[in-house]
């Protein structure tokens, strides 16, 4: 199975360049299916990906089909995070949503404290208790030096995800088997 397919797959990436080819494909399957596509970050993306499947598909479909929310910074602003986490967590994240939902507010996670893995950590069981067949979630980690945050966030990688795929340096990828 790919890790576009999967109900949670994780995508280990590099650069942005790769992440954004990656959740096209990602979002133009379920455009392509008729599925709600969101897209959720803390970066300057959403309307990147927006203008690049208005491109490559039907505008009228994609304009239908896709919205993304932006989020602050989990590190920088803990607190209104967490506030906007709830309100997506009550308009959409839910055992009703159908669709595809890409999750990218992590960036570089090795910068995140031990405090704040414990509560991506939650976040991430909540999204994998919701996916289904009818709900697909792809997590994107951005790797960044390696420290002992970055193993604690793909130990949490490992445990919980589906699939994982991994940019390798030379920008190929390579599926890694739990």
């Amino acid at each position: 199975m790919s890790v576009l397919t999967d109900h949670h797959p994780l995508l280990i990436y590099r650069s942005n360049t790769i992440l954004h080819k990656k959740l096209i494909d990602f979002f133009k399957i379920g455009i392509d299916s008729s599925e709600r596509c969101i897209f959720i970050t803390s970066q300057n993306d959403g309307d990147f990906i927006f203008k690049e499947l208005k491109k490559n598909n039907e505008p009228s479909s994609v304009v239908k089909l896709f919205s993304y929310f932006s989020v602050p910074d989990p590190e920088k602003s803990p607190v209104e995070f967490e506030k906007k986490w709830s309100k997506l967590v009550d308009l959409i994240l839910n055992e009703n949503f159908r669709g595809r939902v890409a999750f990218n507010v992590l960036c570089d996670i090795s910068r995140f404290t031990s405090e704040l893995i414990s509560k991506i950590d939650a976040v991430e069981k909540y999204i994998h208790s919701i996916s289904n067949e009818h709900s697909k979630f792809l997590c994107t980690y951005k790797i960044g030096e390696v420290n002992n945050s970055l193993n604690d966030m793909l130990d949490i990688g490992f445990s919980i995800h589906d699939h994982i795929s991994n940019e390798n340096e030379d920008g190929s990828y390579s599926e890694i088997l739990k």
